[in-house]
Formats: structure tokens, C-alpha cells, sequence
């Protein structure tokens, strides 16, 4: 399958098409053919921008892909960009063929050379055919021959075994050669020219694929000649001007294969060739020259006509400069509505109005009427400057522009509209009071300049609650406005016009009546009472900022008060009481009186705090006055005050007593009993000690802390000494006494001490040899574990009973640390001495020897006798008791020298020791080497050096004058610079102090023969450029284009385009059997213009906006569709009808590039937008109405004026900030569009946001809550407590006479009307954001009553454990969420209830500022503990 993707490049070829999608289908002309039989393939329509068709071999898809020519071959030439049909014929075989024709196809410019088939393609079957196939060794081209050339042929058939009879036809004249075998090469001689050969074989097999023939060229010649002249070096368009270009006849002296390719400006325009060459060749320009740059011309801004005659052997091309040149077609370009005193530019946009130079050409303003102007450019005479102009008066007028070139004249105009900025001016009567009859119609008058100039009014009133215009509108430029409600107004007119905007503004006052609105005031319970009664009055001053107040106060301190604010006053006696509220204004006076009622009852006292055990007997509590209720855990009964510490759990206990509880004003006081127990105490956890390590530290229970030790082996009661000393080993019990320190309870816990025997070891000392095992396990005593130190460095060994043996003599020292099992341990140090053999050598003489004859070995001086010797020399033993010198011949190497080792064993005390060393005997050299023999030019062979016998010495001559004494050079590189091969003679000679020898071997250089060349249809252009490529390399050789952007081809004639801007080095390689040779050349590929544009109001009758976004270009053509066009950059145009037009937009940039964009725009009826807001002032959360009263309109654009926008009809919206607003309407009918604005329309109040935070003042039960006011742009509040009792101070306090929880409402309402509300649950206050329950009951109890749940705030992490008073864990959880515990206990462990009982918790907690919880705290001791007991009740 990998074989049926490869690519085969002779047959790709790219068509681009306009057509998105192909059919990728084709047809064949036949479907069995012979042999070098053409067959066609034909592309059906429509094609795909990518092509690859695939020949395949056998039987698909288990064959191989065919390759050329071996298989087939492709008819050439064929245009790769126009034609879509492809030519092959098969070549012979002695049996039938079967081949399968594939197509690919892609229109993705990702993949340029598709390799997947559409379908299964067309099926070909080749008959048995004979094969006419030549070889001749030039390939039949002699080039730069003038004299006759004679061509050597061989048969290359492939089809021997059915060939019958060989015909060849010279193509000169000459007798054709014809004969039944074909074996020998065969010579002809031909004279200059162009001649072709024809080859016909006859075959055994049947007709008519009996015969078969084959046509070769034959060149025997030179380059083409050719020359061309021109008529004229300047053309003018748009006429249709026929270039006439003389084109010599040189068809007398050119070969008959030769054409002639004629490219006009880089572009190919006709091919030719001998029989239609023409004498004269026309041609019509259609665009001018200015901007282009030629390779073919010394100077730019001209178009080249160049003509290419190409044969076998080389390419003459000829080219001719031209210059065209564009007729006038000026353009003005500037703004047509211009400002007074602002400066304004005017310029010649024609991209194609240029001189004889490709200039801008002269230029000739005037302007009528020829006064209210300043300008520096000269009017009425030639100048090469835009038109700068300042108007300085309004008016109509109109500028003429005359360009001259070198091809006409023409003259344009353009209208200019100058007008003036304006200045908004207004006026008012403002009243005094407001009317009786609740409302006031105020008109405005408008003196605003210059209104000829003013496209717009726009009037806003801030706040506009309470204001209508009831003549006219806020667009109106004289409306009248109603007022209804008195107050401070902000009047703006904004006039809007051409050349600005100016805003005017200004203050109405409208003043009327005070208004004054109370609150209930709530009783007072006690004397003093102190309030601010400005919290329960709401009033307005009626828009009279120097209003007079009168408070009045009866019974109060003070009595009275002309502040507007009051502050706080005092009661100090009951009794009710009015208070009232007096405003004097200019507009008239408002009185509203309020009354209070103050009490003075009762505090009662509910004794001193207790403390009591948990199991005293139920008790009962007294208070002063008598006749009030108790209230709290504990209390078996309220109106006698009994209290049971049984049922509760241990702690502190808050109880309340309550005075007139059924009343509006109860009292209450706090009593707080303490109740006591001693649960979970243990002794800790049993401990042990060995005897001989000192004493024991006792550890007890860390929540009973302060206790005392008792038992057998306690030295001291206090700090808890254990001492193990006279006692035996064997199991003690030791008690903890402890008195709990708040009720005076005592309990005894007991735990066991295990005392554990000491360590018995003993070891011999031993003497041991390096390297000698020694089992050191002799233990003896009562170890079960041991760690061995070695002293010798090596690591420590921790097993029973070690092998080790030492590696270096010496003395050491043995520490081993050895434990029993009851884990006691002792350390003992063993010594160990070490001993080693003496150093053993012997004397080599000599050591190195050519011979190897007589070699003595001898002991030296300072040789330590053994007990036994044994020589081994390698070849032979020798054994001896007594240290004698011993005498050895060794046999001469043939290859290299050769090492041979002696070995001596000595017997000692402690074992063998052994000594080797070597002799060496010599041998003698022998030269080799090794060379790769053939190569082309230049050639750098590979050489190695296989000499043997171990030569020391190299002298090399490598036959080119160069020499080198290296063992291994690298051979140098051979050039043959001739056109025949040449030989070289390496040379080696090698020796060592054995001898010497030599050497020398041949090597041959072959001659380069390839030259790589090319030519190029045209070398610059505009993106995406198409460039033919035409290879007129050395024939025969292998060609690999690189076009410089990352692509390659490898046919000989190519087409290939680039798509983006850049200079592209495209290379050219040819390779050849024996060299290599490359062809550079650029080509330039300019970027095109990219066009792009908006449209602004494409209205029926009203001027549209045209918005150029285009870049990289300068030049534009606007097409309206509807028959107009223009050239400004940014045109403005008037459609008379409705309906759907095609705008295209052609743009040019100096290169020249051109492109174009075509969009559709939708003329419609401008549509007229309005709307009102039903509800302008409001608060947040609130939604506002908008009623939408365009017309004409059939979809809708809100701007809302937060950067919130929608596309609904009418609108509901909520503002979810406060402010004022304004307020955009688009109305829209197809792309046609009209907007209104509104300045403030909406006003949005802020709301006010409520909220609060509580502090208790106490502990507990009863504890008063202190509530402090954070509430954001509240007036007025009102506070429920979630017990039946409210306020409306902004920071009350608050006493609550139960446990609660209870949810507290905090009720606000700002000056505007605006409202919120906010509710917190109150209720056990969390004492260091923590607070663990100690009791609850998982059957009776209700709600949080029936589960244990530890609470908190503000945590990051959490632990909270429960365990049995045996320390069993029973429930444990890490759960939080938003930094509060989730989960609580039920009481059970695996399904099942507990059974009544004590348990232990502990919790360990951080906070997020990673504050550490450091537990709960005693409200009698201050003391915390992350520890604690809970109560489960049953």
C-alpha cells in the first residue's frame, strides 16, 4: 500500500479552476491498446484546482505503482496550467499487461499533490507488442557541431524473444537498415542539422500489435539564432494600439525541432515554431507601464517584449522595452463639507495621470467664486501642489482642477459647502412658588448661532421625574416643560451641528409646601431614656434651603430646639409625652405632633453565680423581688426556681430570672451555675523500661492535669519518677490520683509498668588473614538482634551471626551493639589483628625481543623466600622449592608482534601470591592497503591502511605530488579537468626495527560532464504569480527544482506559483552519472492590495457612506451598481431607488498590483427612530419601561448607556448600577438606519444596601446584643428582633429573654423611595469563632437538639474528633463549607444508637489569617481546652 501512495512527478500536474468542486472523474480513449499505442486521458469537468494521476501495475491493489520510462512514458510537451488532457503510451513486453489508471484530486492549497484516489479508476490492458527501444551514448544531440557527427546506436529492446525484424530510418535520405537481428552496435554519420530517426520492430505476435515504432530527434547543430525590432518606444491607452514588432526569419539556419516563445510583459503570449514563425506580430496594450519593473529593461516603468527560441541544445532569447502609458482621468479628492478657519487639502486621486516620465503630471486650480479663501497653492498656473485651503466665510463653492499628460487633457470640478461652528444659547423665567393647581408650564426661548448651521436640538432636564414637555418635544428648539413636583432642576441644551457641538445649561428653583410624615414611636422601659427624635420624623424643607425648624419636647431635656437636627434628648421621669415638629418655609409652614411613652419598672436580682456536682440532689433558687419565673437548662420547675444538675451537662450554666414577663417591658438578671464531674480519666498509656537505663518519666492524662503517682517503683509522687533499680524484671501498676479543681471531686486511674531484663554477650578475640571469612555469630546470651561495626571502614551488618573477612592487614576494632528482645540493648568493642603475605616480583631480561630466544627471569634482592614456586610462561609449566632463575625462548609472530604473559606463584602463611609480567616479541612488516578504485571528478576515494606485522613507519605518495607519514590519512580529493578519465598510482611503504616492505595500487578519476541551466517565462509579478520553468540542462541528467519557498519538482518543464509577496532564490540541480552542476536565479513577487470596506446609512435618497479599509494600495475605483462610479478613497453616493446593490471596489497599489472586492448593500427607506421611557426615575432592581415609536423600521438597536445593549421592539430593563443614563434607539431597515438619543433619560436611585453587625455584651443566655448600623445610603430604619420586638433607632441594643435562634430583620428606606432588607440568624455566641455543644439527645431531642455539631466561622481547616472514654475513635469529620463545619454527629457508630453516656471530643482547627484555635474557653478560669466531654442522652 506505501508503494501505491508515492507520487509520480512526470505526471502531476495543478489546474486552477474557478469551480469549488469536482467531480474527480475522467475518461480514457481506449481500454486495450498495443505496445507505444497513444492513449489519452481526459479530465471531466469541472476540475479540481490539484491533479495526480497514478499508473498501476498488476493486479490491483497487490501490485506496484508503474514507473517511466520504464513502463510507460508521457508525450511531451503539454501545458501543466491549460491542458487537461495527458498523453501515454505503454512500452512492449512478450506478454499482456495489465495497468490501472488512477485519479487524485484537491482544491486545498494544504495539499497541493493529493495522493488518495477518488474511486477504482480506469483498467488498461497492454497486448504482447515487440519493444522499439535505442540507445545511442549522446542521446542522437551534438551540440556546437559544424561539421558532421556520426551517432553510435545499440538495441535496448526488451522484447528479444518475439522481435523478428529490426527496421532504422536515418530521417537523411540514407538506405534504411533492415535486417532479422539487431545485436551489434551500429554507426551513422549525419551532417549539420535536425534529421528523425525512425525505429520499427516486428514482432511474433498477432495484429496489429505486431509492429511497433518509435521516433528520436537528432540534433547535429548549434544554439538557435533570432533577433527582433520595434516600431514604437511609447503606446497610449486606451485606443486599441497594435504593436508591430519585426521578427527576422531564421528558419534557414535553425534546426527544424526549434521554438520560438513569445512573453509580453513576463506573460507567455504565442508559441511557435519553424513552419509558422511570422514576420511580424501585433499586439494590443490594455494597461500602462508606470510602476513596473522589468529585468528585461535598464530603466523601470516599462513593459518588455522578449522572444525565446529554444532547441535540444541551448536558448537565445531577445527582448525589447516598451513604454505605455494611461490616458488622463483626474479626479478631486477632499472633504465636500468643509468648516470655517479649518484647513482643508485637495488632491489630483486619478492613479493614472502621469507624464512621459511616469510623473505626476502638472496640475491647474481655480476656484469660483475666487474670494472668502486664503490659500498657498498657486491658482490659475501649472503646479505640481495639492490645493491647501482655508474658507473664511460660509457660502458655496466650486473648485476646477486641469491635468495635461503626455497622452490628452481633461478638466473636473468638485462642489464645496462651507459652513460655520455654533454656540447654544437659552433662556427661562424662573417662578417662586409653586402654583395652587399643583403644577407649572415653563417655556424656553433659543438664541443659539448659527441655526443654519444646527443639524440638531437636544434638550435634557435633570432630575426629570415630574416634568413633561407639552409643547413640543426634547428635540424642539423652543419647548414648553410642566413641572409638578417643587424642587432644584439642571436645564441643558446641546445644539449639535456640522462643525461642533456646544452645550448650554442653567438652574431652575421651583419651591413649595413643607411636608412632615412620623413613625411610631416605641415605648421606653426604664428612666433615663435618651433618643434622637429626628429618627421617627420624614419631612422636606419644600426646596428652601433656609427653612426654619421648631422642635418642641414636653417633659423632656432639653425642652426645645431650632436645629434641624436635634440630637439625642432625655426622659427621667415616666409618663407620656408629645413631641412636635414645626417648619416655616417661604413657601408656607407644616406642624405634625408625635407622643412617647416612658416607663420606669423594676431590675430584680437573681443572686450570686454557684457551683455545684453533677450529682447533688434538685435544689432551689432565690431572687429579689419574689413573683418573677425562671428560665434556662436545668430548671425542673419555673415559678418555685428548681434546679436539677443531674439532667445537664457539666460546665457553666446560664439561668434567667424574668420580672412581668407577660408585659411590653419585662426585666430579667442572670444567675450562672457552674456544674461538676470527673469523667474519662485514665492514667495514660502503659510505659516500659529496661533495667540498667536509668529512670522512667510517667505520663499521664494531659486533660486531668496537676494529679499525683502511687505504686511499687515511684521515687516521687509529684513529677511522676519511675525507678527500676532493686526491683526484678516483670509487670508493675502505678495509680493517678486527680481532684477536679472547681468542685473538689477525686478519682484514682491505674495503668502497668514493664520492667525488661538487661543485655549478656561475650566474644572471643581471633587473628585472621587478609581476605580470610571468620564467622563472628559466637554469641553467647540472650540477643535477638545485633549491629556489627567492622572498624574496617565497610558498612555495618545487622544480622545474628556475620561472615566478614578484612582487606587490608592490620588491627581493628569490633564494636557491635546488640538488643534483646524486649528491645534493651548493650554495646561491647571485640579486637581483631589482621595479617598479609609478602610482595612478590621477579626481573624480565630482555622484555622485547625480535627472535624471542633466551629469556631470563631472576628474583631481586629483597625477595622473601616461600615455601613453593610455580613458573607458568604461557606455553609451559616449571615447578621448584627453592627460589631459582629461570631461562625461556618464545616463537617469532608472523601477522604482529605478540605479548606474552608469565605467571609466578609463591606459597606463604596466608595463602598464594602471584606476579605476572610480560615479554614481547617482534614482527616483521608487511605493507596493504585498501582504496576505492573508481570515481568521478572531483573524487575523494575511501582509503584504509591494512598493513600487519606491527610497522611503526609510513611514507604514502598518492600519485598527485602530495606525500604523508600517517599511519591512517584521509585520501586526498582527485580532479580531472579533462574531458577522458585519468589513472593515479598510490604508493605505501612501511617498517619497524624488524624490517621494511611496500606496496602500490591504481585508481581511476572519471571526467565531469554536467552543465545546469534554465530560462523563465517571466521573473516578477504581483501574488500570486505563476512562473513557467524551462530546463536546458545537460540532457539525460536527473532535475530537482527548488522554487526558494519550501517547495521542489523534478520534471523538466514545470509551472509553479507563489502566492505570497517575496524575492525567492530558485536553484536549479542537475546530476548526472558522474558530476553535478546547479542554475540560480530570483524572481519577485509583489504583494497585491487587499481590499476592504464598510458601508455607514444606505438610505434611498440620503448620501451613503463609503468607509475604505483597504491596505497596501493607493489607488481606487468605486462601482456602485447602479451605473456611477468614483475615484475618492472615501466616496460618499446617493441611490434614487430601493433594493439590493452589487458595490465592487477595485484597488492598485505603485507595483502596479490590482484587486477587487465585491459586497452587496440593501437600500432602504430610511427609517425614522423614537422612543419614551414610561418610568424615567427609578431605583435598582427596578425595571424600566421604554415605548418604541419608530416607523419604518424592522429591527431595532438599544444602547442603553452602561455598555448594555438589546435588539428587542420594546424594552423592560433592569439597571443593576445607579446613575443617570443615556439612552440610544437605532432603527434599522435592511443596511438603512436611523438613531435618536436621549441625554438622561433614565435616572436610577441607588438602593440602599442593608446590613449590620451584633456583639454580644455577655456570655450565654440573656447576654444583651449590641446591634451597630452598616447599611449603605439608608434614611430610615426599622428593626425586628425576631422576638415579637422592634425599633427604628439606626444602632439599638437589644436583651433577649430566651435562647433563640432568632432572625433578625433590618428594614431600610432611602430618601428616594428606595428599599432593602437584610436578616442574620442570631443566636449562641461562638466564642473564638468556635463553639462545641456538650450535650445533646439523637432520640427526644428536636432539631439541632437531636444531632452534635460543633460551629464556627471564618475556618480553613478543620478536625474534629469523638472518642469512648477507652480512647476508641467513634466519629470523626474534616467537612467545611464557606468556613463553617456541615456535618454533625447522630450518636451512632454502624447504624446504632450509643448508649447514654460521657464521650471525649477534640478538635483541632486553624482560621483563614492562619490563626491556630486554641480551644473553648471556661467563663470561670479563662482557661481553653481543644479537648472536652459531651453528654449523650438517651
Amino acid at each position: 500500500m506505501k508503494k501505491y501512495l508515492q507520487i509520480l512527478f512526470p505526471l502531476l500536474f495543478l489546474i486552477g479552476m474557478k469551480e469549488s468542486k469536482a467531480v474527480c472523474n475522467f475518461s480514457i480513449s481506449k481500454s486495450t491498446v498495443c505496445a507505444g499505442e497513444i492513449v489519452t486521458i481526459q479530465l471531466s469537468q469541472p476540475y479540481a484546482k490539484y491533479h495526480n494521476i497514478i499508473v498501476y501495475k498488476g493486479v490491483y491493489p497487490f501490485g506496484t505503482v508503474a514507473t517511466s520510462p520504464n513502463d510507460y512514458s508521457v508525450l511531451l510537451p503539454y501545458d501543466a496550467t491549460k491542458d487537461n488532457t495527458i498523453k501515454i503510451t505503454f512500452r512492449g513486453s512478450t506478454t499482456a499487461q495489465q495497468y490501472r489508471i488512477l485519479l487524485a484530486e484537491s482544491n486545498s492549497d494544504l495539499m497541493p499533490v493529493p495522493t488518495i484516489p477518488c474511486d477504482g479508476g480506469k483498467l488498461i490492458t497492454v497486448n504482447p507488442s515487440p519493444d522499439p527501444e535505442l540507445k545511442e551514448t549522446k542521446n542522437f544531440i551534438f551540440c556546437n557541431a559544424t561539421t558532421s557527427q556520426t551517432v553510435n546506436v545499440t538495441n535496448a529492446s526488451t522484447t528479444l524473444g518475439i522481435n523478428t525484424n529490426y527496421q532504422i530510418d536515418w530521417g537523411d535520405g540514407s538506405p534504411v537498415f533492415n535486417a532479422a537481428s539487431f545485436n551489434a552496435a551500429l554507426t551513422h554519420t549525419y551532417a549539420p542539422g535536425s534529421y528523425k530517426l525512425t525505429f520499427t520492430v516486428t514482432g511474433s505476435t498477432s495484429a496489429p500489435c505486431n509492429i511497433a515504432k518509435k521516433t528520436y530527434n537528432v540534433l547535429i547543430g548549434k544554439a538557435p539564432t533570432i533577433s527582433i525590432s520595434a516600431s514604437s518606444p511609447t503606446v497610449c491607452i486606451p485606443s486599441n494600439y497594435e504593436l508591430p514588432i519585426n521578427l527576422a526569419q531564421t528558419t534557414g539556419v535553425n534546426p527544424s525541432s526549434t521554438l520560438y516563445k513569445v512573453f509580453v510583459n513576463g506573460e507567455l503570449d504565442t508559441i511557435y515554431d519553424n513552419t509558422n514563425l511570422p514576420s511580424l506580430l501585433k499586439y494590443t496594450f490594455t494597461k500602462g507601464s508606470c510602476g513596473n519593473i522589468s529585468k528585461d529593461c535598464n530603466t523601470d516603468n516599462k513593459f518588455s517584449v522578449r522572444l525565446f527560441a529554444v532547441n535540444e541544445c541551448d536558448v537565445t532569447d531577445v527582448s525589447q522595452c516598451i513604454m505605455v502609458l494611461d490616458s488622463i482621468r483626474p479626479v478631486i479628492g477632499g472633504p465636500d463639507t468643509v468648516c470655517i478657519n479649518e484647513p482643508a487639502i485637495y488632491k489630483n486621486t486619478d492613479p493614472f495621470s502621469r507624464d512621459d516620465q511616469c510623473n505626476e503630471p502638472a496640475k491647474i486650480w481655480t476656484i469660483t467664486p475666487n474670494s472668502g479663501f486664503t490659500t498657498s497653492t498657486p491658482l490659475g498656473s501649472a503646479t505640481f501642489n495639492n490645493l491647501n485651503i482655508t474658507f473664511n466665510q460660509k457660502g458655496t463653492y466650486t473648485i476646477k482642477l486641469r491635468v495635461s499628460g503626455a497622452c490628452n487633457t481633461k478638466d473636473t470640478s468638485y462642489i464645496v459647502q462651507v459652513i460655520d461652528r455654533v454656540n447654544a444659547q437659552a433662556a427661562f423665567n424662573a417662578p417662586s412658588c409653586m402654583t395652587s393647581s399643583g403644577f407649572m408650564d415653563i417655556p424656553f426661548s433659543n438664541t443659539s448661532y448659527d441655526p443654519t448651521s444646527i443639524i440638531k436640538y437636544e434638550w435634557t432636564i435633570t432630575p426629570s421625574a415630574g416634568t413633561s414637555f407639552v409643547a413640543g418635544n426634547a428635540n424642539s428648539a423652543t419647548p414648553t416643560v410642566r413641572f409638578t413636583k417643587s424642587g432644584i432642576y439642571q436645564i441643558q441644551l446641546t445644539a449639535i451641528g456640522g462643525c461642533n457641538q456646544d452645550i448650554w445649561d442653567s438652574t431652575l428653583v421651583i419651591k413649595g409646601k413643607p411636608a412632615i410624615d412620623s413613625l411610631a414611636i416605641p415605648q421606653a422601659c426604664f428612666v433615663p431614656y435618651s433618643f434622637n427624635p429626628k429618627n421617627y420624623f420624614n419631612y422636606s424643607n419644600g426646596g428652601d434651603v433656609a427653612a426654619a425648624f421648631t422642635w418642641t419636647f414636653n417633659g423632656a431635656t432639653p425642652s426645645s430646639s431650632n436645629l434641624e437636627n436635634p440630637g439625642n434628648i432625655t426622659y427621667n421621669i415616666p409618663g407620656s409625652y408629645a413631641i412636635q415638629l414645626h417648619i416655616a418655609a417661604q413657601c408656607g409652614d407644616s406642624t405634625l405632633t408625635s407622643h412617647i411613652t416612658v416607663n420606669n419598672n423594676i431590675r430584680p436580682n437573681a443572686g450570686v453565680d454557684l457551683g455545684v456536682c453533677k450529682f447533688d440532689p434538685p435544689f432551689q433558687l432565690t431572687a429579689t423581688p419574689p413573683g418573677g419565673i425562671w428560665r434556662g437548662n436545668g430548671i425542673i420547675d419555673s415559678i418555685q426556681g428548681i434546679f436539677k444538675p443531674s439532667i445537664v451537662t457539666t460546665g457553666p450554666h446560664d439561668v434567667i430570672y424574668v420580672l412581668n414577663a407577660s408585659s411590653s417591658c419585662p426585666t430579667t438578671d442572670t444567675l450562672k451555675i457552674r456544674v461538676s464531674e470527673i469523667t474519662g480519666l485514665t492514667a495514660g498509656p502503659d510505659q516500659s523500661i529496661c533495667k540498667g537505663s536509668g529512670t522512667l518519666q510517667l505520663i499521664g492524662n494531659p486533660l486531668f492535669p496537676n494529679g499525683s503517682w502511687m505504686g511499687n517503683g515511684v521515687v516521687n509522687s509529684i513529677t511522676g519518677i519511675f525507678d527500676p533499680t532493686g526491683i526484678i524484671a516483670g509487670n508493675y501498676q502505678v495509680g493517678y490520683i486527680y481532684t477536679d479543681p472547681t468542685g473538689g471531686c477525686k478519682d484514682t486511674a491505674y495503668k502497668r509498668i514493664t520492667v525488661f531484663d538487661s543485655v549478656h554477650v561475650s566474644l572471643p578475640a581471633p587473628e585472621l588473614c587478609i581476605n580470610q571469612s571468620f564467622n563472628f555469630g559466637n554469641i553467647v546470651g540472650n540477643v535477638t538482634s545485633a549491629n556489627w561495626n567492622f572498624g574496617d571502614g565497610t558498612p555495618n551488618e545487622i544480622i545474628i551471626n556475620p561472615i566478614h573477612s578484612y582487606l587490608r592487614d592490620g588491627n581493628f576494632t569490633i564494636t557491635l551493639i546488640a538488643e534483646t528482645a524486649d528491645r534493651c540493648k548493650d554495646t561491647l568493642l571485640i579486637p581483631v589483628t589482621v595479617r598479609k603475605n609478602p610482595p612478590l616480583s621477579f626481573i624480565v631480561s630482555p622484555d622485547s625481543s625480535c627472535t624471542g630466544n633466551n629469556i631470563s627471569f631472576s628474583f631481586p634482592a629483597t625477595h622473601t623466600t616461600a615455601t613453593n614456586y610455580l613458573w607458568d610462561f604461557g606455553l609451559s609449566t616449571v615447578q621448584s622449592n627453592t627460589p631459582d632463575a629461570q631461562q625461556y625462548s618464545f616463537p617469532k609472530p608472523i601477522l604482529k608482534d605478540s605479548l606474552y604473559y608469565v605467571t609466578l606463584r609463591a606459597d606463604y602463611f596466608c595463602g598464594p601470591s602471584y606476579f605476572t609480567d610480560t615479554v614481547k616479541v617482534k614482527a616483521s612488516p608487511k605493507a596493504d592497503f585498501g582504496v576505492q578504485p573508481i570515481g568521478c571528478s572531483p573524487f575523494t576515494p575511501t582509503l584504509a591502511n591494512t598493513s600487519y606485522g606491527s610497522p611503526t613507519d609510513f611514507v604514502w605518495n598518492f600519485g598527485n605530488g602530495q606525500t604523508t607519514f600517517i599511519q591512517n590519512p584521509s585520501a586526498p580529493t582527485y580532479t580531472n579537468t579533462t574531458r577522458r578519465d585519468s589513472i593515479f598510482t598510490i604508493r605505501l611503504k612501511v617498517s619497524n626495527a624488524c624490517g621494511t616492505d611496500s606496496i602500490k595500487k591504481d585508481i581511476l578519476v572519471k571526467a565531469n560532464d554536467v552543465v545546469a541551466k534554465f530560462f523563465t517565462s517571466i521573473n516578477q509579478g504581483c501574488q500570486p504569480l505563476v512562473v513557467d520553468f524551462f530546463n536546458i540542462s545537460t540532457p539525460g541528467t536527473q532535475i530537482i527544482w527548488d522554487f526558494g519557498d519550501g517547495s521542489s519538482a523534478y520534471a523538466d518543464q514545470v509551472s509553479h506559483q507563489y502566492d505570497s509577496a517575496g524575492n525567492y532564490r530558485v536553484k536549479l540541480l542537475a546530476i548526472g552519472s558522474c558530476g553535478r552542476d546547479s542554475f540560480l536565479t530570483t524572481v519577485r513577487v509583489f504583494d497585491k492590495p487587499k481590499p476592504d470596506f464598510n458601508v455607514i446609512g444606505p438610505c434611498v435618497n440620503s448620501a451613503t457612506q463609503f468607509i475604505n479599509k483597504t491596505t497596501n494600495g493607493n489607488s481606487f475605483i468605486w462601482y456602485f451598481g447602479d451605473g456611477t462610479s468614483s475615484t475618492q478613497p472615501n466616496p460618499t453616493h446617493t441611490f434614487t431607488s430601493t433594493g439590493v446593490y452589487d458595490v465592487k471596489l477595485v484597488v492598485a497599489n505603485s507595483r502596479p498590483c490590482v484587486d477587487s472586492i465585491t459586497k452587496q448593500i440593501n437600500v432602504s427607506v430610511k427609517p425614522n427612530a423614537d422612543f419614551s421611557v414610561v418610568n424615567p426615575k427609578g431605583c435598582q432592581e427596578e425595571a424600566t419601561v421604554f415605548l418604541n415609536s419608530s416607523t419604518n423600521a424592522l429591527t431595532y438597536h438599544w444602547y442603553l448607556g452602561n455598555g448594555e445593549t438589546s435588539n428587542v421592539g420594546g424594552l423592560s430593563y433592569t439597571y443593576p448600577s445607579a446613575g443617570i443614563y443615556n439612552v440610544t434607539l437605532t432603527a434599522i431597515n435592511g443596511d438603512c438606519r436611523d438613531s435618536v438619543r436621549q441625554v438622561a433619560a433614565v435616572e436610577i436611585y441607588p438602593k440602599p444596601v442593608a446590613d449590620f453587625i451584633y456583639q454580644f455584651t455577655g456570655n450565654g443566655f440573656n447576654a444583651p446584643v449590641e446591634f451597630t448600623n452598616t447599611t449603605v445610603n439608608g434614611n430610615s430604619f426599622f428593626w425586628n428582633f425576631g422576638d415579637m420586638d422592634t425599633s427604628i433607632l439606626r444602632d439599638p441594643s437589644h436583651q433577649y429573654n430566651g435562647e433563640g435562634p432568632y432572625r433578625v430583620t433590618l428594614f431600610t428606606e432611602s430618601d428616594k423611595g428606595c428599599k432593602d432588607t437584610i436578616t442574620y440568624p442570631i443566636g449562641v455566641d461562638y466564642s473564638g469563632q468556635l463553639y462545641v455543644p456538650n450535650v445533646f439527645s439523637p432520640e427526644v431531642g428536636v432539631g439541632e437538639s437531636a444531632l452534635w455539631k460543633p460551629k464556627g466561622l471564618s475556618l480553613k481547616e478543620y478536625h474534629v474528633q469523638v472518642f469512648s472514654t477507652y480512647g476508641q475513635l467513634l466519629w470523626e469529620s474534616t467537612t467545611l463549607e464557606n468556613g463553617q463545619p456541615t456535618e454533625a454527629w447522630d450518636g451512632r457508630v454502624k447504624g446504632k444508637i450509643l448508649p447514654q453516656d460521657i464521650y471525649v471530643w477534640k478538635i483541632r482547627a486553624i482560621f483563614t489569617d492562619g490563626t491556630a484555635w486554641e480551644g473553648m474557653k471556661d467563663s470561670k478560669t479563662g482557661k481553653k481546652a481543644i479537648m472536652g466531654s459531651i453528654v449523650l442522652l438517651r
